[in-house]
Parts: C-alpha cells; structure tokens; sequence
C-alpha cells in the first residue's frame, strides 16, 4: 500500500515537472542590450550581433525573478545578465485585476457591452 502511495506521488511529481513549459526567447526587442551584474547593477552592453540570429536559439541559463533579469549565453559563450523587458518572451507573467461592480442607474445601462478599459475579462 504504501509503495503504491509513493509510486503515485512520484508519478504525479514527474508528469507535473514534464508538463511545465521551457522559458525561451521568441523575438529580440532591441539592438543593444544593458547588461546587469548578479545585484541588477548594469555593468555595460551586448549587442544583437553578440546573440544567436534566431532568439530560439539563445540559451537562457538562469531567471532572477528579483530583478527581472534573465542569464543567457552569448555567440562566444559568456554568460551575461539582461533585462527580460529586451526580449519577447513564450512564458508571461500573469496579472489578476479585480473587475469593479459598475453602478446601474436605468435599464438601458444594461444594454450597453462595454469594457471601459478593464480588459476582455470584465464585462
């Protein structure tokens, strides 16, 4: 019983681990890029020419969630910190915003479908 309890629970972990999306880069933003230090602190650039030709290609080897910089691997192999705002990203971070309750004051207030700026997801 408990080896089944334990094979399952493996189980589970290991399809949850598989299903998980890889972070890569789908399209470059900009032609010259700051570059940060571990801390954030920018510490010079790297240009386009610097970074593989297709963004899928360039190898992202670690996230700081902290600052918003993501370590990639230059054409000569550097490791270089850059922000994530410099590139088009396949995972994005997700903003849950509370839609407001809208006062009614006629029934023809009811017809009306619109958002007022607060996205597809608030009618």
């Amino acid at each position: 019983m408990f080896r089944t309890l334990l094979l399952s629970l493996g189980l589970l972990v290991c399809h949850s681990l598989l299903a998980q999306e890889k972070l890569k880069a789908l399209e470059y933003l900009n032609d010259v890029f700051l570059t940060y230090d571990e801390k954030g602190i920018p510490t010079g650039e790297v240009n386009l020419d610097d970074l593989p030709k297709d963004p899928e290609d360039l190898k992202i080897l670690a996230f700081d969630v902290e600052n918003d910089l993501l370590q990639v691997e230059t054409v000569t192999q550097q490791p270089v910190w850059i922000d994530t705002y410099d590139l088009e990203l396949n995972l994005k971070k997700g903003v849950i915003i509370p839609c407001p309750e809208n006062p009614k004051s006629e029934k023809d207030d009811s017809k009306q479908a619109g958002l007022l700026g607060y996205g597809e997801s608030c009618d």
